[in-house]
């Protein structure tokens, strides 16, 4: 998924950095013009009633907003 968003050059450098919070399992993804993060979806999070599919759905009806980042992509898993 990252290969296809980003440039071949730029994932190279990319720096994952994992991120505390209430879902857990979220990494920043820090480089040369890159700045995005990633979440995990798995089937523990989906019990516990994280459902990353919802969150994606919500962050692109809101983009250009301004309230929201905007979503840059969803696989399953």
């Amino acid at each position: 998924m990252l290969a296809q968003l980003l440039p071949r050059a730029t994932l190279d450098s990319v720096n994952p950095l994992p991120v505390s919070g209430l879902t857990g399992e979220s990494w920043r993804l820090q480089g040369a013009g890159v700045d995005l993060l990633a979440r995990e979806a798995s089937g523990q999070k989906i019990q516990l009633g994280v459902d990353r599919r919802r969150e994606f759905r919500l962050l692109r009806a809101l983009n250009g907003s301004g309230l929201a980042p905007r979503p840059r992509g969803i696989t399953a898993g």
